[in-house]
């Protein structure tokens, strides 16, 4: 057959050009690029997302659990020193809790010193019961803690209660318990806190909640219901 009679192609209908047309098949190639670099770049962007979009989500649960096992702690410190208190006397009227001798505002040396000698049974005039196990004692596992006071992070705010014996040893309290960097200002929050009124008919216990980056507080007077509130 003759290729004069062969049928003629329009090359433009099948997204060809004339590469003598002014260069018009290189202009297309690097368009071409140019979308093919925006899309990688789109998908790079998407799974950029993704990824942040998991991390935040692993890293908010994470937080959440954390503060399960807080409210956990403090509810059970709760429930020992509702026993505490119903033993203190036969007369509701004289019973009392943990009275906190470091101070009246929320702290974790009463928390972690007063509170633990007196559920612990270490206060043989007041109570020799243990409610809570010494080993088992809760604090909050993500804080900072520190055996003595040169290796606290923050000032420890108690020091007249410190023998000159325990700090020539490098201890805060005599059984090496760690005590736990506490500061509203700086960024060691997670610790547990408590005080009490001077008679004791009134408690308070807190810990820091990540979630909501506030405090939790529990308060009870006497028989009453806890009230529970942040700040």
């Amino acid at each position: 057959m003759d290729s004069y009679n062969q049928p003629q192609y329009d090359q433009s209908q099948y997204g060809y050009s004339d590469s003598s047309a002014g260069g018009g098949f290189l202009s297309g190639l690097l368009y071409s690029k140019r979308l093919n670099a925006l899309e990688i770049g789109l998908i790079i962007l998407c799974i950029l997302t993704l990824i942040g979009v998991f991390l935040w989500g692993f890293n908010n649960q994470n937080a959440i659990n954390r503060d399960k096992q807080r409210a956990t702690d403090i509810f059970s410190v709760a429930q020992a020193l509702d026993e505490f208190y119903k033993n203190t006397a036969l007369v509701p009227s004289q019973r009392f809790y943990p009275k906190a001798p470091c101070s009246e505002s929320l702290n974790e040396v009463d928390f972690e010193f007063t509170l633990r000698n007196f559920l612990t049974g270490n206060v043989p005039e007041i109570d020799t019961h243990s409610y809570v196990l010494s080993d088992n004692f809760p604090r909050d596992r993500w804080g900072e803690y520190s055996k003595g006071l040169t290796q606290r992070k923050v000032d420890y705010r108690c020091t007249e209660k410190i023998s000159s014996d325990l700090v020539n040893k490098g201890l805060i309290y005599a059984d090496g318990y760690e005590t736990c960097n506490f500061s509203k200002k700086l960024s060691y929050k997670k610790c547990y806190l408590y005080t009490s009124s001077s008679n004791g008919d009134t408690y308070k216990m807190s810990y820091f909640k990540e979630e909501t980056n506030k405090f939790m507080i529990y308060e009870k007077f006497r028989d009453d219901p806890i009230r529970v509130s942040s700040e």
